[in-house]
């Protein structure tokens, strides 16, 4: 039996501060959290995650900031959790993606507060990168690159086209987010 490809989760990795309160914190107050932790997040990550605790051979491909913080809370629990990080972009001078998340004990409701000053998104340049002979599924997170996504997308097609059937490779795509530059994504 041949060994199993791996699955590419492309998209965000970034930080979360995540606060549980008894109720979303009014404007101006001061009031004290249940619990807090910080975590690594972005869906694609996240995705990486699942796939990982299933037993998949999971890869993530984003940009990363270059910073220390960035390493120990990120990089470390991706690596601990044997998800590949090899293709990922690392990108000097730039803050980390962080999103600050607020859980309502009373209702259930989260609220996410999300700061990306400065990390630039993946280029269809940073996917040639990788070597699609080792994917069974590359999955995509709709992001505001949905343009340079697109073209990524169809990369894998032209790779699909000229591979034999047990060679090519599942496409999908997540988009959750609804931003009309996504409907660049919905024929793909």
């Amino acid at each position: 039996m041949a060994p199993t490809k791996r699955i590419l989760c492309v998209g965000l990795c970034n930080l979360d501060i995540i606060q549980v309160c008894d109720a979303f914190p009014e404007e101006d107050s001061d009031q004290r959290s249940l619990q807090s932790r910080w975590q690594r997040g972005g869906n694609a990550s996240n995705n990486c995650t699942v796939l990982a605790m299933l037993g998949a051979d999971a890869e993530l491909l984003a940009t990363f900031a270059d910073s220390d913080h960035f390493r120990f809370a990120a990089e470390r629990d991706l690596e601990r959790r044997g998800i590949a990080t090899g293709n990922c972009v690392r990108h000097e001078g730039c803050e980390i993606p962080l999103s600050t998340v607020w859980l309502s004990a009373a209702t259930g409701s989260r609220t996410i507060v999300h700061s990306n000053p400065n990390l630039p998104e993946l280029t269809v340049g940073d996917f040639g990168g990788c070597d699609l002979s080792v994917y069974s599924w590359v999955h995509f997170e709709g992001r505001r690159s949905a343009s340079e996504i697109a073209k990524m997308i169809a990369s894998i097609k032209e790779w699909n086209d000229r591979s034999e059937k047990e060679k090519k490779i599942a496409i999908s795509v997540d988009l959750e987010k609804p931003r009309d530059s996504n409907l660049l994504l919905v024929p793909n």
